[in-house]
């Protein structure tokens, strides 16, 4: 949620600084919905890959190439290439999107899981455990954008320095992409997986 979220907080800024985008121009106006298009092919995506492959490891190598494609951003888009960036722009919001409903849809499993281990039920407190942590990832996003910009010597409004535009070209890309990449390597240890789901948890 920290790497998704501060990709989409710094959008603005990288869009007008480092694209060089009129904020009230049409080609702003089509970056900026970007996300919203890529989110939704993202989850028909989602949905006909987990029906055909484990939704574990769909899960997993999707953040692994929004991790590839965030680090390749950041070296490849030079300042005011905007239909590099904004293809780069799309594919690391269609990777890293392709997860999301396949992580509500884990936590029954999960709840599942927890009951047949030692025989307690506890769905409110996962599916309220994993609201908290949402809030969290929000909230550390807002903030480490906001100390992040502050660092790298940002001014609202001004011609930004190049260490700026560095500062803002790291968080579009390759910050989010190393979250995403230590999240694909965490869900390593993930172990109900489609197979382990239907073969364990099917009666309970």
């Amino acid at each position: 949620m920290t790497g998704f979220l501060i990709r989409s907080s710094i959008a603005i800024h990288y869009a007008v600084y480092f694209l060089d985008l009129n904020s009230g121009g049409l080609t702003f106006a089509l970056f900026m919905s970007l996300w919203a298009v890529a989110g939704i092919v993202a989850t028909l995506s989602s949905s006909w890959l987990t029906e055909r492959y484990c939704k574990i490891k769909v899960f997993r190598y999707s953040l692994f190439l929004a991790a590839i494609t965030g680090f390749v951003m950041f070296f490849a888009v030079g300042k005011g290439e905007v239909l590099l960036g904004m293809s780069f722009y799309f594919l690391l919001c269609f990777f890293s999107d392709i997860n999301t409903p396949i992580f509500w849809a884990a936590i029954s499993e999960v709840v599942d899981y927890g009951e047949k281990q030692q025989g307690i039920r506890v769905s409110g407190l996962s599916y309220g455990s994993f609201s908290f942590l949402q809030k969290l990832g929000m909230g550390l996003a807002g903030f480490i954008v906001g100390i992040l910009l502050d660092l790298f010597g940002y001014i609202a409004g001004a011609q930004q320095t190049p260490f700026a535009l560095t500062g803002i070209a790291l968080m579009m890309s390759a910050i989010p992409a190393f979250l995403f990449l230590a999240a694909g390597l965490v869900m390593n240890r993930y172990i109900i997986s489609s197979r382990y789901a239907e073969d364990n948890l099917r009666t309970i």
